[in-house]
């Protein structure tokens, strides 16, 4: 038997063949998201999202007892998921990087075991041992590989829209009336466009400066009014 020959033998009998099933998953997804069928972050969980629920429930008093029910439980278990991953420091990387990592680092320890021990490696006892142990030492290893790569996923989070009130902004288009009309908010690096249709059409114009003194959550739109020139030093 040749070494490939007897490396598609370790990888296809068991134990290995849990990981190289789910490597080839790994691997058929990361296809996708290269194809760009896929979001790099599709499978990501909000670990709020039991809060997020409960603030609907509470708000929809129409929803069934059997919807309410199976809501707060599918709540409860991504949030209890959320848990672990932040106990094991997996959290700060999209989930699929953080499973991909798990998946490959499992198949190559289970693989290296198996080729360590021998055929009794393969047996259900030995190979079960094996399997469990490598997803353990596996889980330790990804949570090291994660730590470098958090950098490069930091999540901006955009301000509520309330925070906004009592900011300048800066007309973006030509004319403002009561349908249409868009500003800009700049903050540091970053910059916001919100929706200012405005009454004061005939005072507010492209570049032009504006104060937003509300915002009408109905319409989801701020209101503005032009900016006293005595006032721009209240720039924010």
């Amino acid at each position: 038997m040749t070494e490939f020959e007897a490396f598609m033998a370790t990888i296809q009998s068991f134990p290995t063949v849990i990981f190289t099933v789910l490597l080839g998953v790994v691997l058929l997804y990361w296809i996708f998201v290269f194809l760009g069928m896929l979001d790099i972050d599709v499978f990501d969980i909000d670990l709020d999202t039991d809060m997020d629920v409960d603030m609907d429930l509470d708000m929809d008093m129409d929803v069934d007892m059997d919807a309410d029910v199976d809501m707060d439980a599918d709540a409860h278990i991504h949030h209890g998921f959320g848990d672990i991953l932040q106990r094991l420091d997996l959290t700060g990387v999209p989930l699929t990087v953080t499973v991909s990592l798990l998946v490959l680092s499992s198949w190559l320890l289970t693989y290296l075991s198996v080729e360590y021990i021998g055929a009794i490696g393969t047996t259900f006892v030995w190979g079960s041992v094996i399997a469990f142990g490598s997803f353990c030492v596996s889980t330790l290893v990804t949570s090291g590989l994660v730590q470098p790569l958090k950098r490069f996923f930091v999540t901006v989070h955009a301000p509520e829209n309330k925070s906004l009130v009592g900011k300048i902004c800066e007309i973006q288009t030509l004319t403002v009336d009561d349908n249409h009309g868009q500003a800009e908010i700049r903050e540091g690096y970053s910059s916001y466009i919100i929706q200012v249709p405005s009454s004061n059409s005939s005072e507010l114009s492209g570049a032009s400066k504006a104060l937003i003194f509300a915002f009408d959550a109905e319409n989801d739109v701020f209101q503005v009014k032009p900016l006293d020139p005595a006032s721009t030093s209240e720039l924010v």
